[in-house]
């Protein structure tokens, strides 16, 4: 026999939870099909890597935004302590090593840079959407 109050409702969400996990299955099927037809269909409504799709997040021009859940992508804000200007780069090191690289090395003698912010893409991404 069927329980009543909160101990039912927890007994119908337990029964219900394969589907539920089906529905949002269908729904993530029915969202990557829709951004497979747009690429099919050359429409160019559609970006993939993350300075496009950072770009056009910018711009306000995305309507669906699919990211991978364990993508491991890092957010700096660098601080120039010399003039005080400050400049964002987004990379797959967590510790910036080799972050030369992206520098004219010119440049990068003239100029102290500080590490004024870090955070993981994704939660800075969650942060922005949210609001």
């Amino acid at each position: 026999m069927p329980a009543g109050g909160e101990n039912g409702f927890n007994q119908a969400i337990e029964l219900s939870a394969d589907t539920l996990a089906n529905v949002k299955f269908v729904q993530e099927k029915r969202l990557i099909s829709k951004f497979f037809d747009e690429i099919s269909q050359d429409t160019s409504k559609y970006v993939f890597g993350v300075a496009d799709t950072l770009q056009c997040l910018e711009m306000g021009a995305v309507e669906t935004l699919v990211v991978w859940e364990d993508l491991q992508v890092y957010r700096y804000t660098l601080m120039n302590s010399t003039n005080g200007k400050s400049f964002i780069v987004i990379t797959n090191n967590l510790f910036l090593e080799g972050l030369q690289d992206l520098f004219n090395p010119v440049h990068l003698c003239a100029y102290k840079l500080n590490v004024s912010m870090h955070s993981c893409l994704l939660a800075n991404l969650h942060v922005k959407l949210k609001h």
